[in-house]
C-alpha cells in the first residue's frame, strides 16, 4: 500500500474531522507508483465518501495505517457506499466502505520540490477516469485468474494454463496502464512556490 508516513497520524485524524481543510502529508511505499512515489507529498482536501467518484485518488484510514489509493468503482448496497480501490502498481482491488474516507487528494508535490500535479485540472481528471476504466476492465479477468490459480495450488495441480494468462494479463495491465501514468506526471506537471498549508 502507499503508507504515509505514520508520524503525522494526529495531523491526517484532525483534517478527517474538518471538511473543507487541507493538509500536506509526505508519502511512503509503492503501491502508487508512478503516479506517488515515494517521497512525494499529497495534499488532501477532506470530502465525504459521497462526493468521492471514479478516478479521485483517496486517503483512507484502513486499522493502523494511512493509504491512499485510486477510487475505481463506488458500490451501493442498501444505502451504504463503499469505494473499490487499489494501488496503480498493485495487481487486486478491494472495497472499502466510505467512513475510511480521510481526504481526496487535491494535488501531487513531486520530492524534487520545484513542481506538483494538480489533480482537480481537466487533463489530470481525464487522465484518471480513463485509469479507473481501464483498471476496472482489467480486474475482473485478473482476479478470476488469480483464484483459479490459488485453487490449483491447493489442490496440488501444476499451475499450467492458468499461470501463463494471469501472468500476460498482468503485463497488458502494465503495458496499457503504466504509460498513462508516467504521461499524467510529465504532462500535467507545473511549477509551484512551495508554502505551508
Amino acid at each position: 500500500m502507499a503508507k504515509i508516513d505514520g508520524r503525522v497520524t494526529d495531523k491526517v485524524l484532525s483534517l478527517w474531522k474538518s471538511k473543507g481543510k487541507t493538509t500536506v502529508l509526505k508519502t511512503t511505499g509503492l503501491s502508487m507508483m508512478p503516479t506517488i512515489e515515494p517521497g512525494d507529498e499529497v495534499v488532501l482536501r477532506h470530502i465525504e465518501g459521497d462526493e468521492i467518484r471514479r478516478g479521485d485518488l483517496v486517503t483512507f484510514k484502513v486499522g493502523p495505517e494511512i493509504v491512499t489509493h485510486r477510487i475505481i468503482k463506488r458500490i451501493e448496497t442498501d444505502g451504504k457506499v463503499s469505494l473499490l480501490q487499489k494501488g496503480d502498481s498493485g495487481p487486486r482491488s478491494f472495497p472499502l466502505p466510505a467512513e475510511c474516507v480521510v481526504g481526496k487528494v487535491i494535488e501531487i508535490r513531486l520530492k524534487s520540490g520545484r513542481d506538483a500535479i494538480p489533480m482537480t485540472g481537466l487533463l489530470a481528471r481525464s487522465f484518471a477516469q480513463l485509469v479507473a476504466l481501464l483498471e476496472l476492465l482489467f480486474a475482473g479477468p485478473i482476479r478470476s485468474l488469480s483464484d483459479a490459480l490459488n485453487k490449483r495450488k491447493q489442490a496440488g495441480k501444476p499451475k499450467g494454463l492458468a499461470s501463463f494468462c494471469y501472468r500476460n494479463a498482468l503485463r497488458l495491465r502494465s503495458r496499457t496502464i503504466r504509460p498513462l501514468l508516467k504521461a499524467m506526471r510529465l504532462l500535467c506537471r507545473r511549477r509551484i512556490k512551495r508554502e505551508n498549508l
